[in-house]
C-alpha cells in the first residue's frame, strides 16, 4: 500500500507542473517569433527569453526525473565545461575557432556572456532528453551501453540546433563575429564540431555520473515525455517562421568582407532545422508512439514505465506492485464468494476456501516472477558492467 501511495503522490507532482512546463513553452514561442520579427522590442529582452525559458524548462522538468542533486551535476557541468572551452577557444581558437562577442548579450564573465552560458543548460537539456526518448532511455539512470550511445545522440541533437541558427545569431544579429569568417554564412566548419566536442564531454560526464548513482524509477506519464519534443520542435518552427519573412532581410557583410544574402541565410537555415531538427522530432515521436502501443497491450504499470524503468533496483519495486495487483483482484474474488456464501450456505464456503488459496499461489508466483526478473536485471548488468 505505501509503494502505490508513493506512486501516486509522484504522479500527481508530474501533474502539478505541467501547466507551467506547458507555459514555459508558450514563452519559449514567443521568443522565437520576436526573433522572426524584429523591432517590436529591444533585442536583449528577446534574447533573454530565449534563454532564460529553455532554463527554466531544464530546471523544473529535470529535477522531476533525476531530483534537485541530479539536475544541480548537470548545471555544474554545463557551466563549468561551457564557460571552460568558450574562454580557451577565445583565447587559443581551439576547439571552436577564432571570434569575439559583442555586447548584444548583454553582461559577460571573462569575456563570455552570462546568457550563452546559461544557453548550454536549455536546450542542452531538451536535446539530452529528445535523445534518450529515441534511445528509449527514460529511466532515473543511464544502462549498459547507453553510457556511450546517449551522449553521441545527443549531441547530434544538439548540434542540429546550432547548425541552424548559428548563421543568424552571428551573421546577421552579430551577437559574436568570426574573424576569419568560414564558408556556411561565415560561420567555419570548426564551430560546429567544436559543439559537438563540448556537448559531447558534457553528456558523457552525465551520464557516467547517472550510471554511478542509480535512482529509483518513477511513474512519469506520456504528457512529460512529449512536452519536451514540442519544446525542441518549437525551436525549429521559429526558424520556418523566419524562412516565412526571407525578403525582409536585406545584405550582411561578414568580418572576412564577404557578402552575404540574409534572405539565403534564413531560408537554409530553416530548410536545415526542417530535415535535422524535425527529423529527431520525428524519431521521438515515433519512439513514443511505439511505447504507447506497447503499454496499451501490457496493461497495468506496462502502460506507464518503460521496460528498462524495472532493471536493477526498479526490478524490486516493479515486484512489490506486481504482487499488489494481483492480490487486490484475487481479494475481489474473495469477497464476491463471500457474498454469494451469505444467500448459498455451507457449500460455497469450499469455493470462498479455494479462492483463498488462490490469493496465496497468486502472490507466491508474482514473488517468484518479480525475483527471476530482478535476477536477470542484475546479471545483465553485472555483465555489461565487466565488459570493456
Amino acid at each position: 500500500m505505501a509503494v502505490s501511495i508513493i506512486a501516486q503522490t509522484r504522479t500527481e507532482s508530474v501533474l502539478s507542473v505541467s501547466s507551467k512546463l506547458w507555459g514555459i513553452v508558450l514563452v519559449y514561442a514567443f521568443a522565437r517569433y520576436l526573433q522572426a520579427f524584429p523591432g517590436q522590442s529591444p533585442p536583449l529582452v528577446g534574447i533573454t527569453l530565449h534563454v532564460l525559458a529553455p532554463l527554466s524548462f531544464a530546471l523544473i522538468h529535470g529535477t522531476l526525473r533525476y531530483g534537485r542533486r541530479g539536475m544541480a551535476g548537470f548545471v555544474a557541468l554545463c557551466l563549468v565545461v561551457g564557460f571552460s572551452f568558450e574562454i580557451l577557444s577565445l583565447a587559443t581558437g581551439f576547439p571552436f575557432g577564432h571570434f569575439v562577442f559583442t555586447d548584444l548579450m548583454g553582461p559577460k564573465f571573462l569575456q563570455v556572456p552570462i546568457l550563452l552560458g546559461l544557453a548550454y543548460i536549455g536546450m542542452g537539456y531538451i536535446s539530452w532528453t529528445v535523445g534518450g526518448i529515441i534511445l528509449g532511455e527514460k529511466s532515473g539512470t543511464v544502462h549498459g551501453a547507453n553510457v556511450v550511445m546517449l551522449p553521441i545522440v545527443a549531441s547530434f541533437v544538439m548540434v542540429a540546433w546550432d547548425l541552424s541558427n548559428e548563421p543568424v545569431w552571428s551573421t546577421i544579429e552579430r551577437a559574436w563575429t568570426w574573424i576569419e569568417g568560414g564558408p556556411y554564412f561565415g560561420v567555419p566548419v570548426s564551430n560546429f564540431l567544436g559543439w559537438y566536442l563540448t556537448v559531447f564531454v558534457i553528456y558523457l560526464l552525465f551520464a557516467i555520473y547517472l550510471r554511478l548513482s542509480p535512482r529509483d524509477p518513477r511513474e512519469l506519464p506520456r504528457d512529460y515525455w512529449t512536452i519536451a519534443v514540442v519544446a525542441y520542435a518549437v525551436s525549429a518552427a521559429g526558424n520556418l517562421l523566419m524562412a516565412t519573412r526571407a525578403g525582409d532581410f536585406g545584405r550582411v557583410e561578414d568580418p572576412a568582407g564577404v557578402t552575404w544574402s540574409g534572405q539565403d541565410i534564413v531560408s537554409a537555415c530553416g530548410l536545415i532545422a526542417l530535415f535535422t531538427m524535425g527529423a529527431f522530432c520525428a524519431l521521438a515521436w515515433a519512439r513514443l508512439a511505439e511505447k504507447e502501443r506497447e503499454g496499451q497491450g501490457g496493461g497495468g504499470i506496462r502502460s506507464y514505465w518503460d521496460e528498462d524503468v524495472t532493471r536493477g533496483r526498479g526490478a524490486g519495486l516493479a515486484g512489490k506492485y506486481e504482487r499488489e495487483r494481483v492480490g487486490k483482484a484475487e481479494l475481489r474474488e474473495v469477497r464476491m464468494h463471500q457474498g454469494e456464501n451469505s444467500r448459498e450456505g455451507p457449500e460455497s464456503g469450499h469455493r470462498v476456501l479455494r479462492a483463498s488459496a488462490g490469493i496465496s499461489g497468486a502472490l507466491r508466483g508474482a514473488g517468484r516472477d518479480s525475483l527471476g526478473i530482478a535476477e536477470e536485471r542484475r546479471d545483465r548488468n553485472a555483465r555489461g558492467r565487466s565488459e570493456p
